[in-house]
């Protein structure tokens, strides 16, 4: 049943491409919005409740990393957390709230896969920079009498990371593989795996292989993007963010603008 859902989906993309290639005036902008939405729908199909995807940017409450780059669909939790910035058009996520993003292109070129996963290192960096929760815990304060409380704990685990392409400018598998191993080792960015629909083509990397070993798979690419997705998505544990850190980091830098101002 899930295979046959798979496959549904699958021929709905391309058949979005088609219709997408037909509007010729479409802006370069629509055009991306268009592939962008229609995958977004595809996914959420396979995602469970407590995901919502989204799209816009990426902050940390470390101070010394600015946000990301805009991300094309932004998978976060909507059950312990919210933006910290909602607007209809794009969203700004704590990264304690993210389980991963999926970057979008129409043709995947070298220079594309470059800046994808520039912009990726720069997330990965926030990450190491220190994710924040809060947990909430009851203490006994006297006579069986307890006050709620919090803790903060910390993790630097990264948002997991994909890439999907509804075409490529190779032709060659093996080309696209040698240069997602060279630009990898390049940015020191980590890509969970590109899909190219067109090809049905599939690259998967795996948490601590070096790029070297990626896998290439050139049949139900797509099929395979979507199972690893899902699976990388669900692997990640969210918990509550904690955003006082967020607005002492706000109090924080307008302090730092006022004295140099």
């Amino acid at each position: 049943m899930i295979g046959a859902d798979i496959n549904f989906a699958k021929a709905s993309l391309e058949k979005s491409a088609e219709l997408r290639a037909d509007l010729l005036n479409f802006h370069p902008g629509e055009k991306g919005r268009f592939n962008e939405n229609q995958l977004a729908k595809v996914i959420r199909r396979f995602l469970p409740g407590k995901m919502e995807i989204g799209t816009g940017f990426i902050a940390c409450s470390s101070p010394g990393f600015p946000r990301s780059p805009q991300q094309d669909i932004v998978v976060y939790d909507a059950i312990e957390n919210v933006p910290l910035f909602h607007d209809e058009l794009v969203d700004i996520f704590p990264i304690e709230a993210v389980y991963g993003t999926v970057e979008i292109k129409t043709t995947l070129t070298k220079a594309e896969l470059r800046k994808s996963l520039v912009a990726n290192r720069k997330i990965r960096d926030m990450a190491a920079g220190g994710k924040f929760y809060r947990l909430n815990v009851s203490r006994e304060i006297a006579n069986g009498q307890h006050i709620a409380e919090y803790i903060t704990a910390r993790a630097d685990v990264p948002p997991r990371f994909f890439l999907f392409a509804y075409s490529s400018e190779t032709d060659d598998l093996e080309t696209l593989k040698a240069n997602f191993i060279e630009l990898s080792l390049e940015t020191n960015a980590h890509c969970h795996g590109i899909c190219v629909l067109d090809k049905d083509w599939f690259i998967a990397r795996n948490a601590y292989d070096t790029p070297e070993v990626a896998t290439v798979i050139d049949t139900n690419g797509f099929a395979v993007f979507i199972s690893r997705l899902s699976l990388a998505l669900n692997s990640m544990q969210i918990l509550q963010a904690d955003l006082e850190r967020y607005e002492q980091a706000k109090i924080a830098a307008a302090g730092n603008a006022a004295k140099t101002g």
